[in-house]
């Protein structure tokens, strides 16, 4: 009976024993499953840093040339509004230069950050002339004397005609024209000395930028004219946008 009863314990037991290895084998699989999944877990938390870290620079370096950007833009606009004040400023020193001529042959208007003054062909030149007459180099010596200590301009003088064709003399056709009157203006514009000539340009239109239509005659007058052209110098402002 005794040896009946350690046989059927001793099956038991091995029974017992095989079952608890096969649990624990099934556990040490699990554990082991679970020491993987925490590895891979791991590193993609290792990844997740390095890419938030490698975010994080980019944001700052994002946001450093944010700044750089905002400060240069600052500095762009700084500079145009000191343009655009000049110009103003500049507007309003010729009109009171040229007082009593506005309306008279000789307008003055400040637009796209340019001063335009307009001269009809009246006050500069007689009729299909070039050389200027004396209420013209009266009206030209005030405006050199309100533009000599202007160093940060640019003086564009513009010959334009009608759309009659010229021949005479020397004068060959209204681009002739157009060029020799601008040379002209310029040329009384420069008998002030303080005047840099750099900053001179004369150029011809001829009739190929008319201000009114030349069907009429009053059309045709007003497009007999002097343009100058004021506009400040921008080289600093490229300069900085080249940077």
């Amino acid at each position: 009976e005794l040896s009946s009863a350690y046989d059927l314990l001793a099956s038991k037991n091995s029974r017992n024993m095989a079952e608890k290895a096969k649990e624990t084998k099934a556990l040490l699989k699990q554990l082991q499953e679970t020491q993987n999944s925490l590895l891979i877990k791991e590193d993609e938390l290792n990844n997740l840093s390095n890419s938030l870290a490698e975010k994080q620079l980019a944001l700052e370096k994002a946001q450093e040339e944010l700044e750089a950007r905002s400060a240069r833009v600052a500095e762009l606009e700084s500079i145009i509004n000191n343009k655009d004040s000049m110009v103003t400023a500049l507007k309003q020193r010729i009109s009171k230069a040229l007082i009593g001529l506005e309306g008279e042959g000789l307008t003055v208007v400040q637009k796209n950050g340019k001063v335009y003054i307009s001269l009809e062909e009246d006050l500069l030149f007689a009729s299909g002339k070039y050389q200027v007459g004396t209420a013209g180099i009266s009206a030209l010596n005030k405006l050199s004397t309100a533009l000599a200590d202007q160093k940060d301009l640019e003086i564009l003088v513009e010959g334009h005609t009608d759309s009659i064709p010229i021949s005479k003399g020397t004068v060959k056709d209204n681009w002739d024209l157009s060029v020799l009157r601008a040379t002209a203006v310029v040329k009384v514009l420069m008998s002030n000395p303080n005047l840099n000539p750099i900053q001179l340009t004369a150029a011809g239109r001829g009739e190929h930028m008319p201000f009114k239509s030349n069907a009429t005659p009053k059309g045709r007058a007003a497009n007999r004219r002097i343009e100058i052209i004021l506009a400040p110098n921008l080289d600093d402002l490229f300069d900085l946008l080249e940077e």
